[in-house]
Formats: structure tokens, sequence, C-alpha cells
């Protein structure tokens, strides 16, 4: 037995194969299918190496209960009958342990591919408001290569930092904001979400979470982090940007008096 699972493809729905069976059995595709799948998962428990000594046609009709079934998957190519015995064809290439270890690999690769070509590409995506802030920050110094002093100052931002600075949304944009002019981070969307998800993680696992979060600034900010820290940073920023579009108090308030002066505007005004 080689694990709970079994592989099955998309395109198996609609190939020749199971169309081939369905119509030799008189039966619609759909139980065909279910047929076939029950047939693969058979082979999964019960066989080691895709041969079934002593089994014959009859037998493997008993099993699923279908008349004509092994001579249907023999016909097809996906069984066969000798010498009073059956096997399965390419057993080791869709059934085996190793066969099922190759497609958990091949979709881990997958996977790590599209991660890295997304993160690659919100490096790549620079707003304008972001390049015209990077420009105002010193434009006569290349943020490649920042000057000794803000070396220092940035040092003189990372100390003395409490717990407040990194759960308060605006301590922590400000610490964001010091940090970039200070020329110690990038001031790219993405340098900004790991920023904020830095934070996260150490609130999360430091019993110092801001001596933790300074070192790691200063380190240099890593481009690994988890799935559950990523999207808890973006919803943290998606928070920031709804509280900075909001109008201050005074002016709602203010908006709010002149549109009840405007509804108290006599008729022929």
């Amino acid at each position: 037995m080689a694990g709970d699972w079994i592989k099955i493809e998309k395109a198996t729905c609609a190939k020749p194969e199971v169309l081939r069976i369905a119509a030799a059995l008189s039966m619609p595709v759909d139980q065909a299918l279910g047929l076939c799948v029950r047939f693969w998962c058979w082979c999964d428990d019960q066989l080691m190496d895709g041969h079934a000594p002593g089994v014959t046609n009859v037998t493997l009709d008993g099993v699923f209960g279908c008349a004509g079934f092994a001579s249907a998957l023999v016909n097809v190519g996906w069984l066969t009958a000798r010498n009073g015995s059956l096997s399965v064809p390419n057993f080791d290439r869709h059934l085996s342990e190793n066969a099922k270890k190759r497609a958990l690999s091949g979709r881990r690769q997958a996977r790590k591919r599209v991660t890295q070509t997304s993160r690659s590409e919100r490096d790549k995506n620079v707003t304008r408001e972001e390049k015209r802030r990077e420009e105002n920050i010193n434009p006569h110094t290349p943020q490649s290569a920042p000057r000794e002093g803000a070396r220092v100052g940035v040092v003189g931002i990372l100390s003395n930092l409490s717990r407040e600075d990194l759960t308060d949304d605006g301590r922590l944009m400000r610490l964001h904001h010091g940090c970039v002019k200070a020329g110690v981070i990038d001031s790219t969307e993405a340098k900004r979400l790991l920023f904020v998800a830095e934070a996260e993680r150490c609130l999360r696992i430091a019993k110092d979470p801001p001596a933790m979060f300074a070192t790691n600034v200063r380190a240099g900010l890593t481009d690994r982090v988890t799935e559950d820290l990523e999207e808890a940073a973006r919803n943290r920023l998606l928070r920031m940007r709804r509280k900075a579009a909001r109008p201050p108090p005074i002016v709602a308030d203010a908006a709010a008096a002149l549109g009840a002066k405007a509804i108290q505007l006599p008729e022929d005004a």
C-alpha cells in the first residue's frame, strides 16, 4: 500500500479510454469513471508492484459488481491478462510510492516558482508616488549607498523602541519612514510589506519584540516570510490605508455642519 490517496488528472474525465469503457459497458461516462477510480484505489491498496497473481477477469468483475469491466480495461490497455493473472501497465509511473513522491515534489516546485515570481514582480512594481518620495528623501545621494550619517541616524531611530511602536499603526509607519529616510531600507511596497511582517513576527515569537525587531532591521530584512505573516502584514497595511483615507474628525464635522446649513436655506435663496 503506497498511501491513502491516488493521483487523478483533470483530463481523465474525458480520456478516450474512459469513453470507450462507458460505451462497452452501456453506462454513463460518470459511472464508468467512478468504476475506474475504484479500480485504481483497489490497485493502490492491494498491489505492491502492479501484479495480481491468481486474479482473473471474473474475479475482478465480482469485486466491482460489473460484468465485463475487466475485459473493458484490457481492451483499452489499462489492464493485461496473462496465464490466469492480471497486471496493471505503468503501475510504477502512476500508483507506486515513488510516483506519489514525484507528484508531490513537482507540486512543491511549481508552488515555489509561483511564489518566487510573484515576489519578484512585487519588487518591480514601484508606484510613481513612491519614486517621488524616494527622490525627495535625498535627490543628490543614491539610495543604494547611504551616507555614514544616515546609518548613525537609523541607530537612533531604532533605539529605545517600545512594544507600542510595533503594535500602533501610526508609530510603526513613522518608524518605517525614518528608516527609509536614513537609507537603510527601500521605499518600495515590497519592502514596506516585509517591514510590517517583521514587526508581526517579532510580536509573535520574541520575549523582547522591540529589541529583536531593531536588530533584524539593522541586519537587513529577509525576503523569506511565511504565508500567514505575509497575509497579516497585508491586512495591516490595508487597515492603515483606510485610516489614512478617512477625513479628520474636524473636517468631517465641518462638512456635516455645512450640509445641515445647506438644507436649511430658504427656497428663494
